[in-house]
């Protein structure tokens, strides 16, 4: 029994950005598809090298687009050859027929930057793509993907910044201050942490020689599935971006990127030592949370944050 706690169940896949890939694996000349918990979109670059999102199969018989390809920047059907533009409208028929009113497809936005490509798995975006305030207009650089895959549903790993007492208990971070939440937006939660580090891994005892014990975690969430995260120790600073992706009903994926500014060789160097760093406190906190069940939990006082975030989770989606 949930004592008092009344909890929606969060979306099987969350309407927000999700990472798709690098763009150097969306050619020219070919249709990328993508698969999204089941559900498909092909990607493709026009005329102007811009990327396109839009539904898989075509408006005349339903052939799937991932056979096809590209010219003069159309999606071209490998079955009859119809051409569709950026925005999904059907804009050739090789017979020279009127093209039917309701030949257009679904378009997705996306968005590109740092070599990376990202989809919102709807037709219009509810928030614009985040990113830290303070790398708006800068030269970055950015860490490769690192992945954590974790048995349990998808939501339990960006709950668990909400959650305190699992920091304490998995993590060996002690809080300092009371954790302060705020509900900024029906997109958007935000907790910030100061903490005492009391780990025994080596890139604890390290980051504890170097820079000191006591840090801060800024965390923001954008509709469950996107994190941006910023933990400083001393002069030290992780820039987090981080995706959850859904792959079944009881398992999912973290992809993991950090960023820095740009500061040649030893930043990019940096930069991948903290991403595989984060991929290893990510990586035991996936092996001691394994099929956590948060959503049909017992609720006690300390979990106040852990459940306004669900709330506020259940509501969003």
């Amino acid at each position: 029994m949930r004592e008092g706690v009344a909890l929606k169940n969060p979306p099987d896949c969350p309407k927000s950005w999700h990472f798709v890939a690098e763009s150097k694996s969306i050619k020219k000349d070919k249709p990328y598809l993508f698969e999204l918990f089941g559900e498909e979109f092909i990607l493709f670059r026009d005329e102007n090298n811009k990327i396109s999102a839009v539904s898989p199969r075509c408006a005349h018989l339903g052939a799937c687009f991932s056979t096809g390809y590209i010219k003069e920047g159309k999606l071209v059907c490998p079955f009859h050859a119809w051409k569709y533009a950026a925005n999904g409208e059907c804009v050739e028929l090789p017979s020279g027929a009127p093209i039917p009113k309701s030949a257009k497809l679904k378009s997705y936005p996306v968005h590109e930057q740092w070599g990376l490509v990202f989809l919102f798995n709807d037709e219009v975006a509810a928030f614009d793509f985040p990113f830290f305030d303070d790398f708006q207009n800068r030269e970055v650089i950015r860490s490769k993907c690192y992945e954590v895959y974790q048995e349990g549903v998808w939501y339990t790993v960006p709950s668990n910044a909400f959650d305190s007492e699992h920091f304490i208990h998995v993590h060996n971070r002690y809080p300092t201050k009371e954790p302060v939440i705020a509900i900024k937006s029906p997109h958007l939660a935000h907790i910030k942490y100061q903490y005492e580090i009391k780990g025994k891994i080596w890139s604890d005892r390290l980051m504890c020689i170097l820079f000191g014990n006591v840090a801060e975690l800024d965390f923001s969430n954008w509709a469950g599935n996107l994190i941006l995260a910023t933990t400083k120790v001393g002069p030290f600073q992780n820039k987090m971006l981080i995706f959850l992706r859904p792959l079944t009903m009881t398992t999912s994926v973290s992809q993991i990127f950090v960023f820095r500014k740009k500061q040649g060789l030893l930043g990019k160097m940096l930069c991948e030592f903290q991403a595989k760093a984060s991929q290893l406190f990510f990586a035991k906190e996936a092996r001691e949370l394994k099929k956590a069940d948060i959503i049909n939990g017992n609720f006690t006082a300390s979990d106040k944050n852990l459940v306004t975030y669900l709330k506020w989770l259940g509501d969003a989606s």
